[in-house]
């Protein structure tokens, strides 16, 4: 029960607090697989080709705070990669996502954020096959999309409809791509203690 408050309150970090952990099937994180969350991804007809990985523990961390420790979250880079943010402010909640993709153009001009760039940004993640993430295809803008199992529902009302507004926005090139924020098994963590990486 401590573990699925804790993570349930990724969530309301920001304005947007009324998400009830019932209605969208937050459950316990469990230690996954790249096989359970390939399956997972399929089962609800998320494509899984783009999905990337928190390259081990040390990295969990880092990764949260850069989606200022909220799952579901977004990560915006513009075409020189530099980040940027589709938010007017640090405290509003992820629904500016909603509107904010299909707005998107190659001359749109976002207010540049302090932090890591593009290139710094993936070095704390790899692909399915656990490889670097680097020489990225170049895009117009590139989406940083982060999910878990465990978040139920929203990888679909959120996460799934993310990456489909940005697919139909015919006027721009966005490179999507999700990262997962399952705890796996290759971290060795037998003691579950997730809490332990999220400090």
């Amino acid at each position: 029960m401590k573990r699925t408050l804790f993570f349930a309150s990724l969530l309301i970090l920001t304005s947007c607090i009324s998400i009830a952990k019932t209605i969208y099937g937050i459950k316990d994180p469990k230690i996954e697989t790249k096989e359970s969350i390939q399956k997972y991804a399929n089962s609800i007809d998320m494509n899984s080709q783009n999905i990337l990985l928190v390259k081990d523990k040390n990295a969990y961390k880092p990764m949260l705070q850069e989606f200022q420790r909220s799952i579901p979250e977004a990560v915006l880079f513009d075409s020189n990669g530099n980040r940027v943010t589709y938010k007017s402010n640090s405290q509003d909640c992820n629904a500016g996502l909603f509107a904010t993709i299909p707005k998107l153009t190659p001359n749109t001009k976002l207010e540049q954020q302090s932090g890591k760039n593009l290139n710094d940004f993936t070095e704390n993640l790899v692909n399915l096959n656990n490889n670097k993430v680097e020489n990225l295809p170049k895009a117009d803008f590139y989406l940083f999309l982060n999910w878990a199992k465990f978040m139920g529902k929203l990888n679909k009302d959120h996460v799934r409809i993310w990456e489909e507004l940005a697919k139909n926005n015919k006027d721009v090139n966005i490179a999507v791509y999700k990262v997962n924020m399952d705890f796996l098994d290759t971290w060795d963590l037998k003691d579950k203690n997730f809490k332990m990486i999220t400090k």
